[in-house]
């Protein structure tokens, strides 16, 4: 619970105690100043609750995705599994895809090459071929054999 949700419940309790004071020494009119108030600390906070949760966070998926990307000690030891689109989400999956898609034609991430076929913004299978037959390295070109072989099954990709 973040600091400002405990002022507003604070406030909202503090409120309702005041109010309940006044209407005990039957001060009427003090007593509905202070439930007002207790009132719109209780909006406040329904609202600040309400904004958190449409707040979006983005999926376990994307997260992973983007760490091991950035991370050169976890590309070197985890692997991209095609799987690992399944768990986006469809509000941020444009994003994601803009993101391997540009990795991968950066020419430095080559291991996202098993998300290329899932990819359905772009044509992970065309970028795919392309990579295979312009790789400069043995590491790269094996990268996209791999993949296609296991998507096409065509002998021509067999490693």
């Amino acid at each position: 619970m973040n600091f400002s949700r405990k002022y507003y419940i604070f406030g909202a309790l503090l409120m309702a105690g005041i109010a309940a004071f006044f209407v005990w020494k039957k001060f009427w009119a003090m007593a509905a100043v202070f439930a007002a108030l207790f009132v719109l600390y209780v909006f406040l906070l329904v609202r600040m609750i309400i904004k958190e949760k449409k707040e979006a966070k983005h999926s376990n998926s994307f997260k992973q995705i983007k760490l091991i990307a950035t991370d050169g000690q976890r590309r070197a030891y985890q692997t991209f599994y095609p799987s690992l689109l399944d768990g986006i989400e469809d509000w941020e999956r444009e994003e994601i895809e803009d993101y391997i898609w540009e990795c991968f034609n950066s020419g430095h991430y080559w291991d996202m090459a098993p998300l290329l076929p899932k990819l359905t913004k772009y044509d992970g299978m065309d970028a795919l071929k392309k990579g295979y037959s312009s790789a400069d390295g043995d590491y790269q070109r094996s990268e996209c054999a791999q993949v296609l072989y296991r998507v096409t099954g065509d002998e021509q990709y067999k490693i």
